[in-house]
């Protein structure tokens, strides 16, 4: 009888962790750019149109999306093939700084 109970509670939670996984990652670049530009308004109480995402040249992104406040100094998100943001400093500051 705890073999039962255990498999399915296992059988459970591996339903429940591919229903998250496959309604929680953006299926498309828009997907993602709205969903970061979205997260920049909450996190700065900036708007949606301070932001543009473009894809990425560098192999384990997928699209940055940056951030320009009217002052102060941008905001880059460097995100990955599964939707996450990615924190890499240095390729943040390349990627403001080219505009």
């Amino acid at each position: 009888m705890p073999r039962l109970t255990l498999g399915i509670a296992a059988a459970a939670a591996l339903i429940l962790g591919i229903w998250l996984i496959r309604f929680t990652i953006p299926k498309d670049e828009t997907g993602v750019i709205n969903a970061f530009a979205a997260q920049y308004v909450r996190d700065t109480g900036g708007r949606l149109d301070h932001c543009v995402g473009r894809p990425s040249e560098v192999a384990h992104l997928w699209v940055y999306v940056v951030c320009r406040p009217p002052t102060g100094a941008p905001v880059v998100y460097l995100v990955n093939h599964r939707g996450r943001a990615v924190k890499e400093p240095s390729l943040a500051r390349i990627v403001a700084a080219q505009g």
